[in-house]
């Protein structure tokens, strides 16, 4: 800089040097002044230290083996008892056919855009459900820890189910189904067993078995299965409600603890295992669901359960219930919010298209709610004409 017959040159030098986890900043400030042919120089040094905060070692996301996997895994989980039981419940207090109509608008304005959305954002950040909102925004940290506590209530209400399944898988091994029959040590006085076919020279009779103590008190008749699953499975005839659980079932509870190590046999190498295992998982419903469904068809008074399935009454439209029930359906069966599909998309590649997977998944979710309607209503039309 020239002012009259000054002249003025400034120099500033910063470095900056690491020490472990110190960071040293030194500035160097040279002043020259000339003035009058004399000549001023001025020299600085400011030198300051910050301690840093150490950093963390980068681990490395594991990465799903191959798209398959990661689709089975999608599949599987928006593919569940929702899918088998809820929805052909819902299609039956609903209009029939008529609930396929605001099934279908909200699967396209609801299901598919929150399921990209999760898979989406979980690509994206590639971390955790609790990090990954912390990093959209401090403030939602707390929707990450909400829903792992909602996740770890829904995993242990499901595991208890399956135990129960389970449980009757190891009992179907015996000759004649024990919740069949009403004469077992467990059975009460009001049991009655559903219709049964027996064959007497050659001639097929269709009776109904009672106990003879019912005939006076028909509304009193409790069936062999519900008091197989609540008095022998459950126990509950020595509970008198929450404040008295009653005894433990060693049986039923040999079949949780199976559950849960099956479980942690499928989780414990992350990704890699997980992989593997839905091949076993996500397939199996459908094999099963196709060979009731042949079953089904092979039953009389099949048709005229799939007829009621398919034949829409249009008039339950008005109800808004039917549209609450149907949104709600959607929410049930693709189970968006829960953190599972944005943890499922963060061990993807951030160059997987996750869109066509997010399509894929919504179409067989869709399938197994239509086969499982099939397979439900085919037996309601043979039990309706039985």
């Amino acid at each position: 800089m020239a002012m009259l017959n000054d002249e003025i040159w400034v120099e500033l030098q910063i470095g900056e040097k690491m020490n472990g986890n110190i960071l040293e900043r030194r500035e160097t400030r040279k002043s020259t002044t000339i003035k009058d042919n004399t000549t001023e120089q001025v020299v600085v040094v400011t030198k300051s230290t910050l301690a840093l905060t150490p950093l963390s070692p980068t681990i490395s996301r594991d990465l799903w083996t191959n798209k398959i996997e990661f689709l089975l895994s999608v599949i599987g989980y928006v593919v569940d008892l929702g899918n088998v039981w809820r929805f052909p419940y819902m299609c039956y207090e609903n209009g029939g056919g008529a609930f396929l109509i605001p099934y279908m608008i909200f699967l396209c304005l609801i299901g598919i855009p929150m399921l990209y959305l999760e898979l989406f954002l979980g690509q994206f950040y590639r971390c955790g459900n609790i990090t990954l909102w912390g990093r959209i925004a401090p403030a939602m940290k707390g929707i990450g820890i909400s829903s792992l506590l909602i996740v770890t209530a829904v995993t242990l209400f499901y595991t208890t189910i399956i135990a129960h399944a389970l449980f009757y898988l190891i009992s179907s091994f015996h000759e004649i189904m024990p919740w069949s029959l009403c004469g077992n040590s467990w059975n009460t006085r009001f049991c009655s067993e559903r219709m049964r076919i027996h064959y007497i020279h050659n001639e097929t009779i269709q009776q109904v078995s009672f106990n003879e103590s019912l005939l006076d008190n028909q509304d009193l008749q409790v069936s062999s299965a519900e008091e197989y699953y609540n008095i022998y499975m459950l126990g509950i005839d020595r509970s008198k409600g929450l404040t008295d659980l009653g005894y433990v079932k060693i049986d039923l509870l040999f079949c949780l603890i199976t559950i849960f190590i099956l479980m942690y046999i499928c989780i414990c190498r992350g990704v890699k295992g997980t992989g593997k295992a839905v091949y076993v998982t996500a397939v199996l419903p459908y094999i099963v669901l196709i060979i009731l469904l042949i079953q089904g068809l092979s039953l009389q008074g099949s048709y005229a359960g799939i007829t009621y399935f398919l034949k829409p009454t249009y008039a339950k439209l008005k109800d808004m219930k039917v549209w609450y029930s149907a949104a709600n359906q959607i929410f049930f069966t693709l189970g968006p919010g829960l953190s599972v599909l944005t943890t499922y998309g963060s061990y993807n590649v951030s160059t997987n298209n996750c869109y066509y997977d997010a399509l894929i998944s919504v179409i067989a979710n869709f399938a197994a709610s239509f086969l499982a309607g099939f397979v439900v209503f085919s037996a309601l039309g043979h039990m309706s004409y039985r």
